[in-house]
């Protein structure tokens, strides 16, 4: 199944250069390098994971809130997402953006052959769900639905893209870390307190 890549919030995408063609160099001295290309993609993935080789099988994902709900920027939420990647185990995150409405990570699988991808996004959302509702940590139903249940946390499914060289690896975390600030939420992207890395997802390809 072809790998997709994931659109960018808030941006579009620039289109995607041919097949097989690498990214252009900067053109001229301190000229700034062009941001990474993806193409639009209008429905969450149901992709496979790869198993390629000797290559490093990571995936860059992006999970988003119902409605877009601006609520995971913050300590409790964080700290609720970071203990659920904990307990989920079947697969190991990385390097992670949390934002207000959505979340962007990279991921790898824990085991051979890989768990079941959208089982794990599934597992992970579920726990943060319950324990969200525990703490009171989502926002609370309209008064005037009597029968209204608490609103759902996240939207179905995930935007996912296997990362296909250790250039295209490094270049999503740059862009991705660079979110906040493309935002105007900070003015650096070190300054972003709702981000890190779990885990050490190394990339290696062996020709």
């Amino acid at each position: 199944m072809e790998i997709i890549d994931v659109p960018w919030e808030g941006e579009r995408p620039r289109e995607p250069q041919g097949e097989g063609e690498r990214p252009r160099e900067p053109q001229g001295e301190g000229e700034r390098p062009r941001e990474p290309s993806f193409p639009t993609r209008h429905h969450p993935s149901t992709n496979s994971v790869h198993t390629i080789g000797f290559r490093s099988t990571i995936l860059f994902v992006t999970v988003c809130t119902e409605g877009r709900m601006q609520i995971l920027a913050n300590h409790d939420m964080a700290s609720l997402i970071l203990s659920a990647w904990v307990d989920a185990d079947k697969w190991i995150v990385g390097q992670y953006v949390i934002m207000p409405d959505h979340i962007h990570f990279f991921c790898s699988p824990a085991t051979c052959p890989p768990y079941d991808f959208h089982k794990w996004i599934a597992y992970w959302k579920r726990l943060t769900t319950q324990a969200a509702a525990r703490v009171d940590a989502r926002p609370p139903v309209c008064a005037a639905r009597v029968d209204a249940r608490p609103p759902r946390l996240w939207q179905s499914g995930c935007w996912d893209t296997q990362m296909r060289t250790g250039s295209q690896y490094t270049e999503t975390w740059e862009y991705v870390r660079n979110n906040p600030v493309r935002k105007g939420i900070v003015d650096n992207a070190d300054n972003w307190p709702y981000q890190g890395r779990m885990n050490v997802l190394e990339w290696h390809e062996r020709a």
